[in-house]
């Protein structure tokens, strides 16, 4: 893993949360851990990668429920009008030392894309998932 700005104890935390993909057919997917759901979906849709990101939150910092909706509402509107297929999905901390954090899947984009999009909301990591499905934090600091 690269150097980063981020402690050990968020990066971990990003690491052992389960991703919550609210597909027609809802699923789960980890890190590290190839997700046959997500394939079939992407095959099916002709996706060939897809990224989580979300606007909550950003660097770690707690913030207002008011202020993580208006973030992650502008994330939408954002990938929308860049006519990028989206799922909603959920991040949860399965030790709950973090809340839950709303926010997409964002498909057939690039890592760099996703780097982008993660840097213009203030987030520490996106997980990159590429065509192999076996979902991966790539850390923005």
């Amino acid at each position: 893993m690269k150097s980063s700005n981020i402690n050990e104890i968020t990066i971990n935390a990003y690491f052992n949360a389960n991703y919550y993909v609210m597909a027609e057919q809802p699923f789960y997917i980890k890190i590290g851990q190839k997700s046959k759901p997500l394939q079939d979906y992407c095959f099916k849709n002709n996706y060939q990668s897809a990224v989580f990101v979300t606007g909550y939150n950003p660097f770690s910092k707690i913030a207002t429920d008011k202020l993580n909706l208006l973030a992650h509402n502008k994330l939408k509107l954002m990938l929308n009008n860049m006519d990028i297929e989206l799922i909603l999905c959920t991040a949860s901390d399965l030790e709950k030392d973090w809340p839950d954090e709303v926010g997409v899947l964002a498909m057939d984009i690039t890592l760099q894309e996703g780097k982008n999009i993660g840097n213009i909301f203030k987030q520490n990591a996106i997980v990159w998932i590429p065509d192999d499905w076996v979902p991966k934090i790539e850390l923005l600091r």
